[in-house]
């Protein structure tokens, strides 16, 4: 009597279940359809190529639009800089750039006041850099996305967003250099 009971459960369990199923297919192969229908690729997708590669802007239809290695123990730090402050879109992929912090508002330890001008980060490789052609009338901004260990990250990204920086083209394999900084104090 028990096993009476208990079969119309067991086929309505089985039928429920069929029925999940069906519908399960039948959403998971419209999906499949809908997604090989569409033409559009993504606007931006990014895909890490091994270690510490990168490459962003890639679509279906176009190649990356960047590829980059970020070095080992480096980080990938994006700096917004005014034109001329930028280099005028000299600097390219694979140059090497010094940077300069231009401090008005608060004060670096040591004897000079400001305003004063002083060279915070020497040889930092330039990943890439989005900024227009060259021009006679530098106008707008640069974006260069740099390798700078974290302490240098930290310290660029501090001058970036409460003073300002200045970057300069420097020879690669260049030796690192060291400036006294410069004010009014020490200025000629």
């Amino acid at each position: 009597m028990a096993n009476n009971k208990s079969t119309p459960v067991i086929v309505i369990g089985v039928a429920v279940f069929v029925v999940g199923a069906g519908l399960a297919f039948v959403l998971l192969h419209n999906n499949s359809k809908s997604k090989t229908k569409s033409s559009t690729p993504p606007a931006v997708t990014t895909t890490t190529l091994g270690p510490n590669s990168v490459v962003v802007g890639a679509t279906a239809a176009s190649p990356s639009a960047f590829a980059f290695q970020i070095p080992p123990g480096k980080n990938a730090v994006a700096v917004q800089v005014g034109a001329l402050a930028g280099i005028d879109g000299f600097a390219k992929a694979g140059d090497v750039i010094n940077i300069y912090a231009n401090v008005s508002k608060g004060r670096i330890p040591g004897a000079l006041v400001p305003p004063l001008t002083k060279l915070i980060q020497t040889d930092v490789p330039v990943l890439e850099v989005l900024s227009p052609a060259p021009t006679s009338a530098p106008g707008g901004t640069a974006v260069y996305l740099l390798a700078l260990d974290p302490i240098a990250a930290e310290q660029v990204i501090f001058f970036s967003t409460n003073e300002a920086l200045y970057f300069t083209l420097v020879p690669k394999n260049a030796p690192p250099v060291a400036t006294p900084g410069r004010s009014y104090q020490n200025a000629a």
